[in-house]
C-alpha cells in the first residue's frame, strides 16, 4: 500500500515539473514573439515615416539653376 501511495505522488510530482515547464516555455515563447511583433510594427513605422519625410522635401528645379548658372556666366549678380 505504501508503494502505490509513494508512486502516486511521484507521477504527481513528475507531472507537476513537467507542467511547470511546459508553462514556462509557453510564456516565454509568447513574450518573445510579442517583442518581435512589436519591433517589426515600430521598423515599418519608423521606414514609413522616413519615406514620408524624404518626399515632403522642396527642392530648386533645374530650369532655376539654369537660369542662375547663366546669370553667373554672364557677370550679372544673382
Amino acid at each position: 500500500m505504501t508503494s502505490d501511495v509513494s508512486t502516486g505522488f511521484s507521477n504527481t510530482w513528475m507531472f507537476v515539473c513537467i507542467g511547470s515547464s511546459v508553462g514556462a516555455l509557453l510564456l516565454l515563447t509568447i513574450v518573445a514573439t510579442a517583442v518581435v511583433f512589436c519591433r517589426r510594427r515600430q521598423a515599418a513605422k519608423e521606414k514609413k515615416k522616413q519615406e514620408l519625410t524624404a518626399d515632403s522635401y522642396c527642392w530648386v528645379s533645374s530650369t532655376c539653376e539654369h537660369k542662375q548658372a547663366e546669370l553667373l556666366c554672364a557677370g550679372a549678380p544673382v
